[in-house]
């Protein structure tokens, strides 16, 4: 009985191990995954590295007219140099956190502000960072989807210095707006847009269009994606 003991014991202990030595983004494995490195001096990686990846990336296969405005506004910053009147640019590298913000005013006085926000997390396996990307525009006072609008993650790794695309569902981002049969054609249909932090980790969800009006949701980081 003893030595069955031990071995159950044995077998429980391997168990866990290898539980523990799993791949929390597993995502890592895919030939066919979104990869990109990661070029930084030191022993790790800043916010301007990661920025810079990123904009290396989208110059070599295309970033939009929303992205491009924000890599303008960001090598204004990396030589010091004014913005324009109407961009205000947010560069926190202590707190890992960017946020560009450009009002548009429409010659019927129409106003509409685009807003892109960068953040990155430690996790709590000690080997990656998630980094993400998120991009809203609120028109004349309400939020709409373009084609440069949504949130995207990359789980960096530390030891191969590479970005790899996560799917919003495998980080725990699926937001519910309880109008999901909402024909998406109207003007009306439900709108997430999301903020993420400057200082603390979690990320906020703002459900637009609702009939009893805007709702917020928030998705608690857990050191390895979001609840």
């Amino acid at each position: 009985m003893k030595k069955i003991f031990l071995c159950l014991m044995a077998a429980m202990l391997v168990g866990i191990i290898n539980v523990s030595a799993q791949n929390p983004y597993p995502e890592e494995n895919d030939p066919d995954a979104w990869t990109y490195p990661v070029k930084y001096a030191g022993e790790r990686p800043a916010l301007k590295d990661f920025v810079d990846a990123s904009f290396e990336v989208g110059l070599e296969y295309g970033m939009g007219e929303v992205w491009g405005a924000v890599y303008d506004a960001w090598c204004k910053y990396k030589k010091n140099q004014k913005q324009e009147a109407n961009v205000k640019l947010t560069v926190d590298g202590k707190n890992g956190f960017l946020k560009y913000e450009r009002e548009y005013i429409e010659e019927d006085n129409t106003k509409s502000l685009v807003v892109v926000e960068i953040c990155y997390w430690n996790c709590s396996d000690g080997k990656h960072k998630i980094y993400c990307e998120n991009a809203y525009c609120i028109y004349d006072g309400k939020a709409i989807e373009t084609e440069n609008t949504g949130i995207s993650f990359y789980a960096y790794n530390n030891s191969t210095r590479k970005m790899t695309h996560v799917g919003n569902d495998a980080m725990g981002v699926v937001v519910k707006t309880g109008m999901e049969d909402v024909d998406q054609s109207q003007s009306e249909y439900p709108v997430v847009t999301y903020s993420l932090p400057q200082v603390g980790k979690d990320i906020v969800a703002t459900i637009h269009n609702k009939p009893t009006g805007k709702e917020q949701v928030v998705l608690k980081w857990n050191g390895l994606r979001f609840e």
